[in-house]
C-alpha cells in the first residue's frame, strides 16, 4: 500500500509524472544496491532480528508520512527521503527472508513452502493497490499510511510473542532433554504474516 499511497501523495503535490518516474527510479536504485549487502547480512547476522528491525524501520517511516500528511506540512524531499529508506529496508528484508524458508521446513516441503510463499507474495501485491484506490476516498491518502502502521505493529507484535513462546518452549525441550520443534511451527506461521505485511506496504 505504501508505495501506490506514496505516488499517489506525489501526483498530488506535483502533478507531474517526471517525479513519478524519478521517484519509481530511487526506489528501484535503493532496492538493487542493497540487494548483495542484504544477502551478506543474512549469512551473517540473526535473520530473525534482522526482519524484526526492518519492520520497525517500515513502520517508522510509514508513521512519518502519515504524521507529515495530517499536519500538512508534507514536502516533495519528505517523500524521496522516507522513500528511500523504505525501499533500503525492504532490499535488506527480501534476502533475509528467502534464506529463513530451508530452516523452517524440512527438504521434502520446501517446494510447498516457496510456492506458499510465491502466493501470498503476489497475492498480497494484487490486492494491496486495489485497497489504496478504494480507501483513499474514504480514509485520505493519511489513513492508508497509518493502516500501514498498524499492519507493521502488527507484525512486530506477532514476532515479539512468538519470540518470547520460542524462549519458553526452548526452556521447557532443554528441561526435557528433548528437541524443541515449537520454535520452527511459530517461525513458518510468522513468515506467512510478514509476506501477506510486507508486500502490502511494498506496493
Amino acid at each position: 500500500m505504501q508505495g501506490i499511497a506514496q505516488g499517489w501523495l506525489l501526483f498530488e503535490l506535483t502533478s507531474s509524472p517526471l517525479y513519478l518516474g524519478l521517484f519509481s527510479s530511487l526506489r528501484m536504485v535503493m532496492l538493487v544496491s542493497f540487494f548483495i549487502l542484504g544477502g551478506i547480512m543474512s549469512d551473517r547476522l540473526d535473520r530473525r532480528k534482522v526482519i524484526l528491525w526492518i519492520q520497525v524501520v517500515s513502520a517508522l517511516t510509514a508513521l512519518g508520512l502519515a504524521l507529515l500528511v495530517t499536519t500538512h506540512t508534507i514536502q516533495v524531499w519528505h517523500i524521496f527521503v522516507l522513500g528511500a529508506i523504505t525501499s533500503t529496508s525492504w532490499a535488506f528484508e527480501q534476502p533475509v527472508r528467502q534464506s529463513l524458508l530451508p530452516q523452517l521446513v524440512s527438504r521434502a516441503d520446501l517446494v510447498n513452502a516457496l510456492a506458499l510463499n510465491a502466493i501470498t507474495w503476489n497475492g498480497a501485491g494484487l490486492l494491496g493497490p486495489s485497497l489504496v484506490g478504494l480507501s483513499v476516498p474514504y480514509i485520505g491518502v493519511d489513513g492508508c499510511f497509518y493502516v500501514n502502521v498498524i499492519s507493521y505493529l502488527a507484525v512486530i507484535g506477532a514476532r515479539v510473542a512468538h519470540e518470547r513462546a520460542a524462549a519458553r518452549s526452548w526452556r521447557r525441550a532443554l528441561q526435557r532433554h528433548s528437541k524443541p520443534t515449537r520454535r520452527l511451527q511459530l517461525c513458518s506461521g510468522e513468515t506467512v504474516i510478514t509476506d501477506v505485511s510486507h508486500r502490502f506496504g511494498d506496493l
